[in-house]
């Protein structure tokens, strides 16, 4: 029975790095010393009192123990990665319905919410609006893996959400487009989509933090989270993990010893 329990705990931790001695009983350098070292600290097996007791026999009591606490890490281990499974499709199914912004003087985000809309942050494209919309100036717009530059001009808006819905000229193709989460709450996974610092098409991941934020003196209220935001990722998609659309991204605090304070908003102004 001992010879089985060594085998069993090989195969589950030969390839476990030992950074210290757990157990007195277990000497630096033994063949099975990292063995015990991964199986202790993922509480598969547990020793007593300092002691791993190597040499003893193991009772089918014990065995079956060890194998149950196994299990339990086998399953955690095929939760995780169905977890990471689940975040990678939603990337790959949401990025392409994230686009960049440019104008003449910023660069930002935006997200595609039916054939011929985009929505963004207002200060994004705010220059490019001269107070009647039919003279309000074009701008350029970047789909994802399409190096076609195409034009947009801004149809509608809201100052107090800082938010802007713009109109896609000459697209006649039907670019995906993203659906609107029904709920959020705190503690919820979300990921960004934007181009933060010109880094086109980048993701970050948190999650919700507070609901119903009331930033400085702002009018509207915001969502506030924790994933990494920088200048260009304004305007973009701030997303649940099944890639509905949670809110776009506004702002963050950037002050000294101040991270993971991100904010953003979503009414509908179309």
């Amino acid at each position: 029975m001992t010879s089985i329990l060594l085998v069993f705990l090989l195969l589950y931790g030969v390839t476990y790095a030992a950074n210290e001695l757990l157990f007195l009983d277990v000497p630096k350098g033994i063949w099975y010393e990292n063995a015990v070292d991964k199986v202790s600290s993922e509480n598969i097996m547990a020793g007593d009192k300092n002691k791993f007791r190597p040499n003893d026999n193991v009772t089918r009591a014990e065995l079956a123990q060890t194998i149950s606490n196994t299990l339990k890490v086998i399953n955690k281990n095929n939760i995780d990665n169905q977890l990471d499974n689940m975040v990678i499709n939603t990337i790959t199914n949401t990025l392409p319905s994230v686009v960049l912004i440019k104008t003449d003087n910023l660069f930002g985000s935006g997200v595609i919410i039916d054939k011929n809309h985009i929505l963004t942050a207002l200060h994004v494209v705010k220059e490019t609006i001269k107070g009647d919309t039919s003279q309000n100036t074009n701008f350029k717009i970047y789909f994802y893996n399409n190096s076609i530059k195409y034009t947009g001009v801004v149809e509608k808006s809201s100052v107090e959400s800082d938010l802007a819905l713009i109109y896609i000229k000459d697209y006649t193709m039907a670019p995906p487009f993203i659906k609107l989460a029904e709920s959020i709450q705190v503690g919820e996974t979300v990921l960004t989509f934007g181009n933060p610092r010109a880094f086109s098409f980048s993701v970050s991941k948190g999650i919700i933090s507070n609901i119903n934020v009331t930033v400085k003196n702002a009018i509207s209220q915001f969502t506030q989270f924790d994933a990494p935001i920088s200048g260009g990722s304004s305007g973009g998609a701030l997303c649940n993990s099944k890639g509905e659309l949670i809110g776009i991204v506004n702002s963050k605090v950037n002050e000294i010893d101040t991270e993971g304070l991100g904010f953003c908003s979503f009414k509908r102004v179309y």
